[in-house]
């Protein structure tokens, strides 16, 4: 059974009125504010640790998933950011190579022109 605010008013006065105000006021201390039924029962903060728990695994299996993929995803443009810089190196080494080629080349040009005028 269930006691709403209006009879609540009514039990105090009553017990106000054959028993004074302060045992009124004691008995509808130890009363619940909105009856027995809507108080939390230890199985009922089972319950809902227990679905709180099921959800809070769900959601710790997904954000998991989720960073795995990104590790995965970091790797693989690890690899190619790798592969780039060493196609890169590559390039360049071969390009300097080349350049300084053609100038000591060039350079052996002018100083043997240099020796035939002389």
């Amino acid at each position: 059974m269930t006691i709403n605010q209006a009879e609540r008013f009514e039990v105090y006065a009553s017990l106000k009125a054959t028993n004074g105000e302060r045992v009124a006021g004691l008995v509808l201390e130890m009363l619940p504010p909105a009856g027995v039924p809507e108080l939390a029962t230890k199985a009922d903060l089972a319950v809902l640790e227990a679905k709180f728990d099921g959800k809070f695994d769900g959601l710790r299996a997904e954000f998991n998933g989720e960073f795995n993929a990104l590790r995965a995803e970091f790797g693989e443009f690890k690899a190619q950011m790798l592969a780039a810089f060493e196609a890169q190196t590559t390039r360049y080494v071969r390009w300097n190579l080349t350049i300084n080629g053609a100038l000591v080349a060039v350079v052996g040009a002018i100083v043997g022109a240099i020796a035939a005028l002389a």
